[in-house]
């Protein structure tokens, strides 16, 4: 995972971790790319070849234990190393569709269920138990990544024996049974959404631009289609201290913020471009 790849996700952190807790617990050797523990976007320039793009090392100028993206991946390297699943167990698919997949891990008597949901809404599954899976009817499970959530094994399903899961937006659970290698609690979201309401026109969408962080002027960036003629896109690393401020625009669309709107000078543009998944 490397900065602008990641990048178009990880200035919304919440996709980021989703994608971290999915690779740190499924089978194979992981690969974090310098910087993505800081969430470094790359200068959000995804577009240079690897080795010609200079955003892909640039320096570092602080590094921050307290990060947000830090803390996740210090979980989930401390879950990998507590639970042997995560390391050495045999990985085996649960459960699949167009917004939710689960898998399970299983390691001798041991076992974790790995759920996670690429919708933009929350998303409620019941999911059967592998048949191979140890743990009995009537176990609790705790979610690892957040272990005041829990879930209890019940009877039925194809195996005998199913969990109902919750997921929120873009987000993904561990879960595991017995009490869990230590408390944990995910770090607050603090989140800013830009909606901006303009007439596209059939078959266009919303593109945006800024001076600031996220937004580039020579780049658009892709607004998710919310409702008719709404483009919304959104920012967890949105620069602290600014003030709020409408966005300004050639074509005067109105921007309501939904969340505190930090002070870029954002334009719309039309696309034909797909809206982000």
């Amino acid at each position: 995972m490397r900065p602008g790849r990641p990048g178009r996700a990880s200035d919304n952190f919440q996709r980021l971790r989703s994608a971290l807790t999915f690779m740190l617990t499924a089978r194979g050797i992981p690969v974090i790319y310098y910087g993505t523990e800081q969430a470094d976007d790359g200068n959000f320039n995804p577009w240079e070849e690897p080795i010609a793009n200079k955003d892909n090392r640039k320096d570092m100028t602080s590094f921050d234990e307290n990060h947000t993206i830090y803390k996740h991946i210090k979980r989930l390297t401390e879950l990998k190393k507590a639970y042997a699943p995560l390391r050495t167990g045999t990985q085996r698919e649960m459960w699949k569709d167009t917004s939710v997949y689960a898998f399970s891990r299983i390691s001798g008597t041991q076992e974790t269920i790995t759920a996670a949901t690429n919708s933009w809404t929350a998303q409620t599954r019941t999911i059967p138990l592998r048949a191979e899976s140890p743990i009995a009817v009537g176990t609790v499970l705790t979610n690892l990544m957040n272990t005041g959530d829990t879930v209890t094994v019940q009877a039925g399903g194809v195996t005998g024996k199913q969990i109902t899961v919750t997921l929120g937006e873009h987000e993904a659970k561990v879960y595991a049974p017995g009490a869990p290698v230590s408390a944990y609690t995910p770090p607050a979201r603090t989140i800013t959404k830009i909606r901006v309401h303009y007439n596209t026109g059939a078959d266009h969408n919303i593109t945006i631009r800024g001076d600031g962080s996220p937004f580039r002027w020579d780049r658009g960036r892709a607004a998710r289609n919310v409702a008719p003629d709404v483009g919304s896109t959104s920012s967890s690393a949105s620069p602290p201290g600014r003030p709020s401020s409408s966005s300004r625009s050639s074509t005067t669309p109105t921007t309501p913020p939904e969340a505190t709107t930090p002070a870029w000078a954002a334009r719309p543009s039309t696309s034909t471009r797909p809206s982000p998944p």
